[in-house]
């Protein structure tokens, strides 16, 4: 069988650099980390905008209204979140996430920094379990 593929000229090495590559990886990481630290773990979710306080009541609670405020919130360009009173939240999906995230770490660091946030992630989610559910 044939092949579909052409090679012309020389192979090019790109000249890829692991070590910067994984350095600037961790920096990210890291400026992550100082994020969910400095925010306690907490942020918007993309559909929290019936959480609007002041204006929901706007909505009559009627199902158009109250679709046009989510989508609203959730589309406009720019954050309207804290102009709106909605506060940012833990998300229990989040912090599986993060848990997840952190053992990766663990395992590919062994730093324990990121066993302990680990086990704070998986602890928390433990303290806020929903009762009723498996």
């Amino acid at each position: 069988m044939a092949s579909t593929t052409a090679f012309a000229g020389e192979k090019v090495e790109l000249g890829f650099n692991r070590e910067a590559a994984l350095s600037e990886l961790y920096e990210s990481i890291q400026r992550l980390f100082g994020w969910l630290e400095r925010n306690d773990y907490r942020g918007y979710d993309t559909f929290d905008g019936l959480n609007a306080g002041f204006v929901r009541p706007l909505t009559f609670e009627t199902r158009i209204l109250r679709t046009v405020l989510q989508q609203g919130v959730r589309r406009f360009p720019l954050n309207l979140r804290p102009l709106l009173g909605v506060k940012k939240s833990h998300s229990s999906k989040g912090m599986g996430f993060m848990a997840r995230g952190f053992m990766r770490l663990y395992t590919s660091t062994g730093e324990t920094i990121w066993r302990d946030k680990a086990e704070n992630a998986l602890r928390w989610l433990i303290d806020n379990q929903c009762t009723g559910y498996s």
